[in-house]
């Protein structure tokens, strides 16, 4: 892989990453505003919101790993490679989803 395409796709992954970033802050704020506000009619709802806004931080947490791993995938060139077939994942989908490891049609089957 050349060089300036290395670049391109280093880039790619960092503005990826920091975009999961503002979004886990934002989530992680909404999470602390829900456990300080005690006035909660329903406590049903409440829990209910806790749960969403955990489930939506473990999501955002595997986002960023998935992000370092494809960056890992870099340096011996298998970034932009399906884990399972090997073939080329399709540009519009890297572009789309920076940090997949599969190309359309092997996630399609998944």
């Amino acid at each position: 892989m050349d060089r300036h395409k290395t670049l391109q796709n280093i880039a790619r992954l960092e503005k990826r990453k920091e975009e999961i970033l503002a979004t886990l802050s934002y989530v992680e704020e909404q999470r602390r505003e829900v456990e300080r506000n005690t006035e909660w009619k329903d406590t049903i709802s409440q829990l209910s919101r806790r749960r969403l806004l955990s489930d939506l931080r473990q999501w955002y947490v595997r986002a960023i790993g998935q992000v370092e791993k494809a960056r890992a995938r870099i340096p011996d060139n298998s970034y932009g490679l399906c884990l399972i077939c090997k073939s080329p994942v399709e540009p519009e989908w890297l572009e789309a989803c920076p940090e997949t490891d599969l190309c359309a049609n092997c996630q399609n089957l998944r």
